[in-house]
């Protein structure tokens, strides 16, 4: 008896906290005049065809989507959204959050991170660029790399998780969507539009 108990308890406090997600996830979509799905990927063409091309480049996709926000935040398209990834060190699939800015033009892949996840898969051979301990940046293009983190500088580009790869952008992190705090959902978007402009210029 008291296993039935708890597994309904699971499941109605598990229901609640997913339903206060969406609300969360909804709100700061709205707040940005973006779309919300709430599960799987959205049904216009659109949104669903930036999905492909991020599979395409090697997003992990091992669930279908949930939280999803699309549309044009300025002047860009972003999409954003939440989907498992495999954690080889906690053996079981763990919900991380992805945010996507479109660029206007393919630039050189590049990497920066804590670690070279899985899915980083360039199609041009990548090189170390000189980063502190505990960072990982590799680039196609160094050069090019060494000037887009000079122009980030005074946003702290070594402390987000992010790839350019082809004609996006895309940063993550371990967990749910965050609406406050330093690293919450917003001010993860307009790292990444700010990362999207400076690609673009060098």
């Amino acid at each position: 008896m008291e296993s039935f108990v708890q597994g309904i308890a699971e499941v109605v406090f598990g229901e609640a906290s997913r339903a206060a997600r969406r609300r969360r996830a909804s709100a700061f979509a709205a707040s940005l005049g973006l779309r919300f799905h709430a599960e799987g990927r959205p049904g216009d063409d659109a949104s669903s065809g930036w999905f492909d091309e991020l599979e395409m480049l090697g997003v992990p996709f091992v669930q279908p989507v949930a939280d999803t926000f699309a549309g044009s935040h300025q002047g860009r398209h972003v999409l954003g959204f939440e989907n498992l990834v495999w954690s080889k060190r906690k053996r079981r699939n763990v919900p991380h959050r992805f945010t996507a800015v479109k660029l206007v033009r393919a630039v050189p892949d590049l990497l920066v991170a804590n670690e070279t996840p899985a899915w980083f898969k360039p199609d041009a051979p990548c090189l170390p660029v000189p980063a502190p301990q505990g960072s990982v940046v590799s680039a196609a293009d160094p050069g090019s790399a060494s000037a887009v983190l000079a122009a980030l500088r005074g946003q702290g580009p070594l402390d987000h998780s992010w790839m350019v790869r082809a004609n996006w952008v895309i940063g993550w992190h371990r967990g749910r969507l965050r609406t406050g705090g330093a690293n919450d959902a917003a001010s993860a978007l307009e790292f990444l539009t700010s990362a999207a402009d400076a690609c673009e210029r060098s």
